[in-house]
């Protein structure tokens, strides 16, 4: 049952293709077409709307639970996710598949619940389910925004020793940000050979957690030296990496590096942004370097940005 006044959202999604998990050959075209529309919903932030349509479906099939648990992880409503995986078995009496596993787990993340995520990981095994790279990336997920670092380290272990499948640049990255949110910088390092020997290349996201953890492990001039070997390895800083830069310069109070990584940024071309200027003037104000300060203000407005 969907309310009137959503039924422009469902007509935009007729267009779009299902995404994100496997239809399954069988599923019939009006059955798509539902999960279709639930997937819409959850794109508009809809989420009660999409568990509405799911639990008032008749004949409703794993995909459009699956659809309606990632409408309500979407809105941070991630309890009601798992809420509709229990009521997919238990009252629906549909058997729960890899892809319904994958989508409760990514849900804990939501909740910060790596603990939910690690039993339903182990839940899924007894029932015979393989885990997919997704799940185990999204039990990683779990434990990384849990800040349980050793978890996804144990996690990618398990990944790398199952023989049927591989870690993605994803699985590294993730246990990069677990490892970065306490400074653990040795595990960091470890992770980021590893995935080298993987195979793949360091992205932004995989240096800019390096950097973090070295901040947090109070080591700013290795977080510094991360710009020089992501430019040796041919990979070009973004913003938010030279922001990272700009932070470690400021918890080092060191106003000589601050001003140093502002101009670097303009010689490869990544000008600054709000976040950069905003974090260089605090650096220089708490040391009491107030004209510099007025300049930076004033460099700020010349590049056409609005200060806060």
């Amino acid at each position: 049952v969907v309310d009137g006044k959503d039924q422009a959202v469902l007509a935009a999604a007729l267009a779009r293709p299902v995404a994100r998990f496997r239809l399954s050959d069988a599923q019939s075209y009006e059955k798509m077409q539902a999960t279709r529309e639930i997937q819409a919903l959850g794109r508009a932030g809809k989420w009660e709307a999409a568990i509405a349509r799911v639990v008032h479906e008749v004949d409703a099939d794993v995909y459009m639970f699956v659809a309606a648990m990632q409408a309500c992880t979407r809105a941070n409503m991630w309890e009601e996710a798992l809420k509709l995986h229990r009521r997919m078995t238990a009252k629906a009496m549909i058997p729960p598949t890899v892809e319904s596993y994958s989508a409760a787990i990514a849900a804990c993340a939501g909740g910060y619940r790596a603990d939910l995520a690690v039993e339903l990981l182990k839940e899924m095994r007894g029932k015979g389910l393989a885990p997919e790279v997704e799940t185990y990336n999204g039990v990683i997920g779990a434990c990384a925004k849990a800040g349980e670092w050793e978890s996804a380290v144990e996690i990618l272990d398990e990944m790398v020793a199952n023989q049927d499948l591989e870690p993605d640049l994803r699985s590294f990255n993730t246990v990069l940000l677990a490892c970065s949110k306490k400074g653990r910088h040795e595990e960091a390092e470890e992770t980021m050979a590893r995935l080298i020997a993987a195979g793949f290349q360091p992205d932004n996201f995989s240096y800019g957690q390096m950097m973090i953890t070295y901040r947090m492990a109070d080591q700013p001039e290795r977080a510094y030296e991360i710009l020089k070997e992501m430019r040796e390895a041919g990979v070009s800083p973004n913003v938010i990496c030279y922001n990272s830069a700009l932070v470690a310069a400021q918890d080092a109070a060191d106003t000589t590096r601050t001003l140093r990584i502002l101009k670097e940024m303009y010689v490869y071309d990544t000008p600054p942004d709000n976040i950069s200027y905003a974090t260089a003037i605090t650096t220089v104000v708490k040391a009491r370097d107030f004209e510099r300060a007025v300049d930076l203000h004033q460099s700020m407005i010349d590049d056409g940005l609005e200060p806060d």
